[in-house]
């Protein structure tokens, strides 16, 4: 390895330059030439060193790699051992745009277009058994120029069987059914429709998300605000249920049936 050679008549700048190295280098370069101590300022190094290769100095980055290195259209796939029995995916590719983007340019058209493809999706879906149980905006991904929508993002998806109880904290909280607000554990498929209609909801009233509480009891109350209390009063009288008193004080003066009106407020506040 060639080194070149410097010789310098200012200390200070020399031991500025090695304790900097010493410091944030992601190994110690000069360990041959400096004794570093951890109270940092008994530093010994000779005033004439070798300045090491470029090689050494980027550690992070190695310039002596070949070009084709650097060239990612000129690598090839390697597969690998074929007997590693390790599961992998591959799924296709969706040109997604950002929903936050794409949602306030859709026409009245688009909107129950693409609401009926995620349909189909969520029709299969619980065909096959399956409760997605985490669909919002962040998992819908639509390539608006092929007119193509894909469901992703299967982590919490779960098989259903009548009867059985299951985590409530799934989904997320502004996309969240009232049975898991209460922490009814004993839900069905209902729970995906839920979503997709708070989904649906947004992209009609331009109001992302449709319903925003700030925890739990406020999302229930957000819900109760439009939807009224009638049904959930119902819901909690079939499952014979009760809520916490201070979420029943937050709903104390919200009417039973709202009906049309409950909308104005929002209606107003979208469209001035």
């Amino acid at each position: 390895m060639n080194y070149a050679r410097r010789t310098t008549t200012n200390p200070p700048i020399l031991l500025h330059l090695l304790l900097f190295f010493a410091i944030f280098a992601s190994r110690p370069l000069l360990a041959h030439y400096c004794s570093i101590n951890r109270e940092i300022d008994k530093i010994s190094c000779p005033y004439r060193w070798q300045v090491m290769s470029k090689s050494r100095v980027y550690s992070d980055a190695n310039v002596l790699r070949p070009k084709e290195y650097w060239d990612y259209e000129s690598l090839t796939v390697q597969w690998g051992d074929q007997h590693s029995k390790t599961p992998s995916l591959v799924f296709e590719y969706v040109n997604n745009t950002d929903f936050k983007v794409l949602y306030p340019t859709l026409t009245d058209y688009d909107i129950r277009y693409y609401i009926y493809e995620l349909l189909k999706a969520l029709d299969y879906c619980h065909s096959q058994g399956i409760m997605h149980r985490d669909v919002k905006p962040h998992n819908i991904m639509i390539d608006h120029v092929l007119r193509k929508l894909r469901l992703i993002d299967w982590g919490l998806a779960e098989f259903y069987h009548p009867g059985k109880e299951y985590n409530v904290r799934v989904a997320s909280r502004y996309f969240k059914g009232p049975e898991l607000l209460i922490d009814l554990q004993d839900y069905d498929y209902s729970l995906d429709m839920w979503s997709l209609d708070c989904m649906f909801a947004g992209m009609i009233f331009r109001k992302e998300p449709f319903f925003y509480g700030h925890d739990n009891n406020d999302q229930l109350v957000k819900i109760a605000k439009v939807v009224g209390t009638d049904e959930l009063n119902a819901y909690l009288n079939k499952y014979q249920l009760e809520l916490d008193p201070q979420l029943m004080l937050l709903l104390e003066g919200t009417a039973e049936n709202p009906g049309p009106n409950s909308l104005m407020p929002i209606i107003s506040i979208l469209f001035h």
